[in-house]
């Protein structure tokens, strides 16, 4: 057992980041410090989700570059990202 000491706001996000890939946090730790990458992990209905959502972006992204900007797409983006997270 190695102690290490992490501030609570990078113990969140090591819990988060470990929660993504699947594992736990010892062993999301464990293959970080031995060189492996991890990755987050994904269903098909979350790629599907993340997907939609960047081609909501994109949308928004051309109108804001045009001068326009409408702020229901927006919102639902929003509202789509925040039912990820709390996934």
């Amino acid at each position: 057992m190695i102690p290490v000491r992490v501030t609570e706001q990078e113990h969140a996000q090591i819990k988060a980041n470990a929660i993504l890939a699947g594992l736990s946090v010892s062993e999301y730790l464990r293959r970080l410090s031995t060189g492996h990458q991890v990755q987050a992990r994904f269903e098909k209905e979350e790629k599907r989700n993340l997907q939609g959502i960047g081609t909501n972006l994109n949308q928004l992204a051309a109108y804001a570059n045009k001068g326009f900007f409408y702020e229901k797409p927006l919102l639902e983006v929003l509202e789509q990202l925040k039912k990820i997270l709390k996934a």
